[in-house]
């Protein structure tokens, strides 16, 4: 009741002074004093940081906004185990923190965004964060904040199996261990090298390996004991003593400090570690050939964890033994009982009366010998599932690495793909101010834009092949091909020639099995010696906006490839005024699904969100339609490749 009471007068005491006060010394107090709610009201806390973070919004010192969401993430964790809530308030402080430049905030933020990411598994992503706290942390010399950084960085390498890369920040940090390090960081970094070097051990199966491990558990040991230091840090040094001397099958030494380590999780209720010394020491008893204790053991691991022996079976062993109890009990009574009567009865009656209670003994031994049958029967399944689940990590490893080698080849096919796009320097030699928006669905894209010049003239396409992703980039590529070969090679000047030959040359490579693959997409020629602009239209059709008035341009309605229709493309030009602004897009912007109905953004509104910009620079143009489309995507997926260029005439 009364930590109730002091709750409420907390609550009333605070109001008035957010409500009334956005000082920035007064915010800072309010935060003061919110912090030092989080462990006797937690609940309070939570509410005032988000009170903090609405008044705040229009203070100049937006680092008490960005602080906030640190708290607020840490405390979301520990209360809700919520990783995706935390990970989004660390992203909404790293955001605040860059904008204002703090750099100690943002590596703060950032120690906080590498453990989210160690959490779910995404150790390559972990490293990159964890690393530019290490940086920060060496040049402000900020001891607590090196050592964790260093162990951070050191467990994602040991977790991807790179154990070398590991132990040579360990090591680092070892040689360079701060004088004015805490004893408990001491010997959480002992605990933490001397894991790293079991890693290693369980890599090459080297016993010096295993030997390093055990000397660093044993250094992290002592130093608890002698300074006095917390249980959790001694018993992960005693339980990785006990996991290193059974890697040697040093059985007397595993087992006492695996006994050690049990008893400090069991006193202070940690049921995850005490269920893993379980199992570990579980293994140790069968290896030593002590089959009581394993099963006593495994039975206690198999309670507590409820995962591989649901609690009946435990529940009708003990229902089992009680029933025999019973009936033995019974039996003794009614033995007693026959004595009692002897008198009356004969020799051959009590001859009855004994083979009666063997045929009990008989079938109580035969019901124990199916429990012990069963028992052993578990036993043979927990090894078998052990091993299956080692060899499903196993093939996961190689699935992912799989993974990882085919997206470095698709990441080198990007490479490929973006030189042969139209380069920054032939644009702005060739073009006034002109912009470009490409966002592909994918690493490769479908969508591409091909420029060239030749005998005084300058061209340029924007063409939508079929598909997106590598299919669409295999496309793009030989599209990308057929266009040079029939400018450079073939000295094709008209634009729509030129998409008669690249039809041409497309159903002769890949049509001829009835496939229609093909593309859209426009392609314009700068004529500098006539002075005009002329273009040929696959389906697309160029926008000019002139005199605040949206021109759709025309087109013809066939791909440039196999279709229904096979008659020579048109040959347009463009009548423009200086000033009027060109428009060439792919369907993709206006395909993408979203906005409040999850519908499609359409040409309609492309067309007009193009008129609105238009008297803005080209630069602001990009930005502009760049934030309205993720905007309205918002957690959409990408349906297809997004093209636009926009060129003033």
């Amino acid at each position: 009741m009364l930590k109730f009471l002091l709750n409420i007068i907390c609550v009333c005491w605070f109001i008035p002074l957010i409500a009334q006060n956005s000082d920035t010394i007064v915010l800072r107090n309010l935060f003061s004093h919110a912090d030092r709610l989080e462990k006797t009201f937690p609940d309070s806390a939570i509410y005032f940081y988000k009170k903090l973070i609405d008044v705040s919004k229009n203070n100049p010192n937006q680092k008490i906004v960005g602080m906030c969401f640190n708290r607020l993430s840490i405390m979301t964790f520990s209360r809700e185990n919520d990783v995706k809530k935390r990970f989004d308030l660390n992203l909404k402080a790293l955001k605040i923190f860059e904008s204002i430049k703090d750099s100690g905030g943002i590596a703060q933020i950032n120690e906080n965004i590498g453990v989210s990411l160690v959490e779910q598994r995404r150790y390559r992503e972990a490293i990159k964060y964890h690393f530019m706290v290490l940086q920060y942390s060496s040049r402000k010399k900020l001891t607590g904040l090196l050592i964790s950084s260093t162990m951070s960085v050191a467990d994602c390498y040991s977790s991807l199996r790179k154990v070398d890369s590991a132990i040579y920040f360990m090591k680092r940090l070892e040689i360079n261990f701060p004088q004015d390090a805490s004893k408990s960081s001491l010997a959480i970094f002992y605990s933490n090298l001397g894991n790293t070097y079991y890693n290693l051990g369980e890599v090459t199966k080297n016993k010096n390996d295993y030997l390093n491990s055990i000397s660093y558990a044993t250094k992290s040991k002592n130093t608890c004991i002698e300074y006095k230091l917390d249980d959790d840090d001694l018993a992960y040094a005693v339980g990785l003593l006990a996991v290193g001397y059974l890697s040697l099958n040093e059985f007397d030494a595993s087992e006492k400090n695996y006994i050690e380590a049990i008893k400090i999780y069991q006193r202070k209720n940690m049921h995850f570690e005490l269920n893993q010394m379980y199992s570990e020491i579980t293994q140790l008893y069968i290896k030593m050939g002590e089959k009581n204790k394993s099963y006593n053991y495994f039975f206690k691991y198999d309670s507590l964890s409820k995962l591989i022996y649901s609690e009946e079976n435990i529940n009708s062993v003990s229902s089992m033994k009680t029933q025999f109890e019973t009936e033995k009990k019974e039996s003794e009574n009614k033995l007693l009982q026959a004595e009692n009567e002897l008198s009356g009865k004969t020799i051959k009656q009590q001859r009855i009366v004994t083979y009666i209670i063997i045929g009990g003994l008989l079938m109580t031994a035969l019901l124990a010998f199916f429990i012990f049958n069963g028992l052993k029967k578990q036993k043979k399944a927990f090894v078998i599932i052990s091993k299956q689940k080692e060899e499903v990590h196993r093939q996961k490893e190689i699935i992912e690495e799989h993974q990882k080698e085919t997206i470095d080849s698709i990441n080198y096919a990007k490479r490929i793909q973006y030189a042969l796009l139209a380069n920054n320097d032939l644009l702005k030699r060739n073009l006034n101010k002109h912009f470009v928006l490409f966002k592909p669905k994918d690493i490769v894209s479908g969508d591409f834009y091909w420029a060239t010049e030749h005998n005084n003239k300058f061209y340029l396409a924007v063409c939508d092949c079929t598909g997106h992703g590598v299919p669409g980039a295999f496309m793009s590529l030989l599209n990308i091909g057929f266009l040079s070969e029939a400018v450079k090679e073939k000295n094709i000047e008209k634009p729509n020639e030129i998409f008669n030959y690249v039809r041409t040359r497309l159903i002769d490579s890949i049509s001829s099995d009835g496939q229609q693959d093909g593309m859209d997409g426009i392609l314009l020629c700068f004529d500098k010696t006539l002075n005009k602009i002329s273009y040929a239209a696959a389906n697309n059709e160029p926008i000019l906006i002139s005199n605040n008035e949206v021109k759709e341009l025309p087109k013809d309605k066939m791909p440039v490839g196999k279709g229904e229709k096979t008659e020579s493309f048109t040959l347009y030009t463009i009548s423009a005024n200086k000033g009027d602004t060109l428009y060439l897009y792919t369907d993709g912007y206006a395909d993408q699904f979203g906005g409040p109905k999850g519908k499609k953004f359409k040409y309609k509104q492309l067309n007009e969100l193009l008129l609105s910009l238009n008297n803005k620079s080209m630069e602001n143009q990009k930005d502009e339609l760049n934030s309205v489309i993720e905007n309205w995507k918002e957690k959409l997926e990408q349906v297809d490749d997004i093209l636009i260029i926009g060129i003033n005439l």
